[in-house]
């Protein structure tokens, strides 16, 4: 399903965001994400020389499946 929407590997954050947090403004999503509200690896990168956020596709991948149950929570992996 994501292969198809996105058709790439990585998806800039900002397209995450206006995607699956329409609530949530840029700065507040980086705090949620910084404090780790939200669950989801972001990944900084230069491209073409223009650096921005990504989301891996594994990544967002496995952040719905969290979500959803299908995976056991990120903290509960941390602490094994």
């Amino acid at each position: 399903m994501l292969r198809r929407k996105y058709r790439a590997i990585c998806v800039p954050l900002e397209v995450v965001r206006r995607d699956y947090f329409p609530n949530l403004k840029m700065p507040s999503l980086l705090r949620n994400l910084r404090e780790k509200r939200i669950l989801l690896r972001v990944v900084v990168g230069d491209w073409g020389g223009v650096r921005q956020r990504v989301v891996y596709m594994h990544d967002l991948a496995d952040f719905f499946d969290r979500q959803a149950g299908l995976l056991p929570d990120k903290s509960e992996e941390d602490a094994s």
